[in-house]
């Protein structure tokens, strides 16, 4: 299928593009995710949030005005963002897990100041186990076999749970 796009003869209709009307999805899809975590924050808070975590834009303000919406940076920043000190409707919203590398694992415990993770093996057996200064950090899983595997987070007043797959 032939089209004209900016009135250029294309193959197709998909390409590279810019503007504030691509970037409206990506940052309401940001401001949804911030919201169903933190359901009562209002708008300007969400707003306040996305706009501190954008990565910043090499001094092109007038193209890329707050800079480039980090949809990871923001959710960790809107489950530390608190006006009543470290109280938690839902503990499991506090812990972030995401793959770094392929056997590594960035843990990030919101409002945390230190907590120790474990993970074990489905036989129950403890096989990794790290102490971690501060709310972030990360866990090495190289040399374990591929397979399901539970992430145990501990911190003086929270016991959190996640499963994590190693391949």
């Amino acid at each position: 299928m032939a089209g004209c796009y900016a009135g250029i003869d294309v193959d197709n209709y998909w390409g590279a593009s810019e503007g504030t009307s691509l970037s409206c999805p990506q940052v309401a899809g940001i401001a949804l995710l911030i919201l169903q975590a933190r359901p009562e924050l209002t708008p300007s808070m969400v707003r306040d949030i996305i706009t501190s975590t954008a990565t910043a834009a090499n001094g092109d303000t007038y193209k890329v005005k707050y800079g480039y919406a980090s949809a990871l940076r923001a959710l960790k920043a809107a489950l530390e963002y608190s006006s009543v000190g470290s109280i938690f409707k839902d503990d499991n919203l506090r812990l972030i897990v995401t793959p770094s590398g392929r056997y590594n694992y960035n843990l990030f415990l919101a409002g945390a100041s230190r907590f120790n993770a474990t993970l074990y093996n489905m036989s129950g057996c403890a096989v990794r186990s790290v102490a971690i200064d501060g709310d972030e950090g990360s866990l090495d899983a190289s040399n374990l076999a591929s397979g399901i595997y539970v992430l145990e987070v501990k911190t003086d007043n929270a016991h959190l749970t996640r499963k994590i797959v190693v391949k």
